[in-house]
């Protein structure tokens, strides 16, 4: 089962159906159905009750911030490449504040790896991967393959 038939369904099924599959994503804040907390998905769900009323500012504030990390997550996923050989003089340039984890995204830097893929690799948020190299490119350590 495709992993988007596990949440709750809204216009995804529809766009991704035989002979459509217009990619599409959906984002959902509900509960897993096992959670007892709610109802699945949640009581309002397709009822004369899910409105704008329902909704919460903050949550809708996070949401759109989520959406904003995913497009700069998207417009920022370039491919790093080494601009040196061996060990980083990691005192010349600043770089111990998280040694451990500045070695492991280093470690995978080799020209075939986008910043998404480094970040999984790692266990490492996007942002967090992307601080790192950007601390990198900016000493000239590394470029960026270009597309």
């Amino acid at each position: 089962m495709p992993s988007f038939l596990t949440v709750v369904l809204n216009d995804e099924r529809q766009f991704n159906a035989p002979d459509v599959r217009i990619p599409m994503l959906s984002l959902s804040r509900v509960l897993p159905q096992t959670a007892p907390e709610s109802p699945y998905p949640y009581r309002e769900y397709h009822s004369s009750y899910d409105t704008t009323e329902i909704i919460s500012n903050d949550r809708l504030k996070d949401s759109c911030n989520l959406v904003l990390k995913m497009i700069d997550a998207i417009e920022n996923n370039h491919i790093p490449i080494n601009k040196y050989k061996g060990e980083i003089f990691l005192s010349r340039y600043n770089l111990f504040k998280d040694w451990q984890t500045l070695q492991e995204v280093i470690f995978v830097i080799d020209g075939k790896h986008s910043i998404a893929q480094i970040a999984e690799k790692c266990d490492l948020s996007f942002m967090t991967t992307k601080k790192i190299i950007d601390e990198l490119y900016v000493n000239n350590l590394i470029d960026f393959i270009k597309n």
